[in-house]
């Protein structure tokens, strides 16, 4: 058990790594691998300790049934922010962006797995 909370703190702690480099308005990041990454302010919620809006990066894509790495479909030059959507109650909440291609919707509430889909314009 000890071991399994290792290795997922540690990919916890990869994903909200700091060296990433702001390529586009606040939005994508770049790390040094050239991986592409949204960035997000997201609510985690805990019983014994909550956390708000923790900064996290996120770089898969579910588009069309399957799941892609950010890098590989999104237009950088293009992306931009739309707007924020909260449907009849604040459990479920998503940000609309787009680049030339796509449409991306990053999902807050309910959450799921990936966060990011994308559909064609």
């Amino acid at each position: 058990m000890k071991k399994i909370s290792l290795i997922f703190l540690i990919v916890i702690c990869s994903c909200n790594s700091n060296n990433k480099q702001n390529i586009k308005d606040d939005l994508l990041y770049e790390d040094s691998e050239k991986n592409v990454f949204l960035k997000r302010h997201v609510d985690l919620m805990s019983e014994k300790k909550p956390l708000d809006n923790q900064e996290r990066y996120f770089d898969r894509v579910l588009y069309k049934d399957s799941v892609y790495i950010l890098k590989d479909i999104v237009d950088v030059n293009s992306f931009h922010y739309i707007k924020s959507v909260t449907d009849t109650s604040i459990a479920n909440k998503s940000d609309i962006f787009e680049d030339k291609n796509y449409i991306y919707k990053f999902q807050h509430l309910p959450p799921t797995s990936p966060e990011i889909k994308a559909i064609d314009k």
